[in-house]
Order: structure tokens, then sequence, then C-alpha cells
């Protein structure tokens, strides 16, 4: 029971460490791709978003914002 309880910190570690550094590197490499293929860098956004009401009774609805990057 102890050995699947160290495994089981173990892999949380990992997958927190693995969450921070993995994906900037990799979008490193996405920007260099793109940057040789002459495509431009999508455009950061904030835009305004608005949504209709989910519920049955049309009551309400989500208000907020929306960054695209």
């Amino acid at each position: 029971m102890l050995g699947g309880a160290l495994a089981l910190v173990g892999f949380r570690i990992w997958a927190v460490v693995d969450a921070w550094v993995v994906p900037p590197a990799h979008n490193r490499k996405v920007r260099a791709l793109r940057r040789s293929l002459g495509l431009t860098p999508p455009p950061v956004a904030l835009r305004p978003l608005l949504a209709p009401p989910q519920t049955p009774e049309g009551s309400g609805g989500v208000a907020g914002l929306s960054l695209s990057f």
C-alpha cells in the first residue's frame, strides 16, 4: 500500500512538472516552423462574449470576455 501511495505521489509530481515544462518547448518549435513556412502568427484578441440561455425556460444567459491567442 505504501508503494502505491509513493507511486501516486511520484506520478502527480511528474504530471505537474510535465505540464509546466513541455508546452513552452513545443510552442517554440511550432512558432519556428510557422515562421519558416512564412505563416503569420495568429492575432491575440480580447472580445466580449455573449451566449444565449442554456435552460429550456430561456431565462438567464452568459456574458464575459473571450481571450484567444
